[in-house]
Parts: C-alpha cells; structure tokens; sequence
C-alpha cells in the first residue's frame, strides 16, 4: 500500500503514511487521525445534533469506542479518504467547528491562523464565542481549560448578550473575582436570567442590577456590614432569591413588591425583623428562613395563599402567628 497525499488548501494537507493519516499544516506535521466516527444509523437515537461533541454527548463515549473502521471491512485507504472527505468539508464550509470535535478543531484552527490563513484568521475569535455560547458545556470546559478565552477580550465574550452588559463590568470593578459565564450568571435567548453572586467579595451590590429586566434567579451573599438593598423590591422579574447576609437585622419592605416571586430563601444570624409586606408575595410556594435572633413572625405571612413549603429553623421563634393555621 503506496503513500497518498490530499492537498485541501495551500495551508492543509492529508497524508497516508504506513497505514496512517496524518494532517499537514504548512508542510509540517500536525495531528496523527486516530479514528473515523461512524454512526450506525439504526442504533442511534432520533435526536437534534448540531456538532460532533453533541453526537458524542448524545452516545455517552468516547468517540473512538463507536463503530472502528476494521470492524465494517474498512481498508486504511478507505479511512484515508473518510478522513479528507471530513476536513475538507470542514475547510470547504469555513473552519465550522461543529463539524470536527472541539479536541481537534480548535487546535487545528488556532495553528492555521499562526501560519497565516486568512480564513482561520477570520473565524477564530467568532468560532471560541459562538461555540462557548451555542456549544454544550464538555465544548465549554474544553475552551476554558485549554486557555482559548484568553485569546478574546471581555467584551468579545460578552458581545452576544442582549442584557446590559455594564450591570457585568461594575460587579468586576467591585470584586477582584472575575464573573464567569454559566457558572456566576445564565442565559436564556442571550438575556440574563440567572445570576449567582453567592462569593462574598462584593460588599456593596450595585443597584444597577434593576437594569437586568429578565432577572428570574438572584443569589446574594453579603459580607459583615452590608445590608440588605432596599431596590431589591425593583427585580420585578425574579421567581427565585436567595440571600444571606452576616450582619443584615432587617428585610426592606420592598421584598413585598416581588411580584412574580416564587421561592425565597433568607439567612442572617442578625436577623430580627421581617415585614409584613412578606404577605403580598402571592405567587410565593416556598419560603426558608433561618437566623439565630429572629423571635417573631409577622401576621401577613398568613397572606401567602399559593405557599406551599414553609421551613423555619435556627431562631429563636417560640410561637408562630395565628394567621398561618388560616
């Protein structure tokens, strides 16, 4: 069996040496192909795929543990050309990472922009924020521990999202931690919906916030000496809050004017005085509150017709209201 070579494009080449394909990139050696991916069409499920990584998550394997080549009566040659016919398809429809998985294409198109293709030079910063936003998250752990974000600025990665991407920047300024997308905030059609601010290095959470209008899930931890904000009562999209706070005594009365509210969880060993706007929560179902000085409960928690779960520990309650057997 003779060696074979498929030139791509000026930058990409295919070899087959001694039974092996191996990519050329500007004439040097790049990657060995260590398998072919075969699915077999009456064993795989009827799902929505949109890149190899998503075939593989859908499989549950690791790729080269599908179908092998030698198993179907497929000569080296055979997988030779398999192997062109992918890449250049890959090449063909500019660099589209979906169509290679994440371990190969990205650092096959990170080398061509090295080597000066003015393609990859085009559609490497577009492909790591496309991927990072559209990819599933084994394609988004891939991009963030091989070091590729750091190729993009903050506002690159940050370019998609529709919400307000200053309310992002001020938390920043405020914190020496670095918000991390899908890990400290989510998104849902590129607006904010999620946001975890759980680390305690933000001592004052800006108001800018309210700005979030697709806010649903907020979580706030506050260090010694910060207070719950008033405007808290302004996220009007939230269903889900989460606070603790080390040193907040008092809850704003303007937790009452969460609308759309529908699980509320509150923690402070300070914690002494929840207001009776608690009781124009309608749509809340379940509420946790916890904090060693808190003695009473307000009658108005009687209001909450849609509540559900009600868990009350670690205070020094003695007696509930009679509002709550209502």
């Amino acid at each position: 069996m003779g060696d074979k070579e498929f030139i791509i494009n000026p930058f990409l080449t295919m070899r087959l040496e001694v039974g092996k394909t191996t990519i050329y990139v500007k004439g040097e050696p790049f990657s060995q192909c260590k398998y072919l991916f075969i699915i077999d069409p009456e064993n795989t499920v009827k799902e929505k795929i949109n890149s190899i990584d998503d075939a593989q998550a859908m499989m549950g394997g690791q790729l080269e543990e599908e179908i092998k080549p030698e198993d179907l009566g497929i000569t080296p040659e055979e997988e030779f050309w398999g192997h062109c016919s992918n890449l250049q398809a890959w090449a063909e429809y500019g660099y589209d990472t979906r169509l290679l998985h994440s371990n190969l294409s990205f650092p096959l198109v990170k080398r061509l922009t090295e080597v000066g293709d003015p393609q990859a030079r085009r559609v490497f910063k577009e492909e790591i924020v496309k991927r990072y936003y559209e990819g599933n998250e084994n394609v988004r752990t891939f991009l963030r521990s091989e070091g590729y974000l750091e190729y993009i600025s903050r506002d690159e990665l940050w370019s998609p999202i529709k919400s307000d991407t200053e309310v992002l920047k001020e938390l920043e300024r405020r914190s020496p931690k670095k918000l991390i997308l899908f890990s400290n905030f989510e998104l849902k059609d590129y607006e904010i919906i999620t946001l975890d601010l759980s680390f305690k290095e933000i001592k004052e959470v800006p108001r800018s916030l309210v700005k979030l209008t697709y806010l649903e899930d907020l979580e706030l931890h506050g260090p010694e000496g910060s207070t719950i904000p008033e405007w808290i009562g302004e996220l009007n999209s939230l269903k889900r809050l989460d606070l603790t706070y080390e040193t907040a005594s008092v809850i704003p009365e303007s937790i009452g004017d969460l609308g759309n509210l529908e699980y509320l969880r509150i923690y402070s060993p300070h914690l002494k005085v929840i207001p009776e706007s608690i009781g124009n929560l309608k749509t809340l179902r379940k509420l946790k509150i916890s904090g060693e000085a808190l003695e009473n409960i307000p009658e108005g928690i009687g209001g909450l017709e849609s509540l559900e779960e009600l868990h009350i520990n670690r205070t020094s309650i003695r007696t509930l209201p009679d509002s709550i057997g209502n």
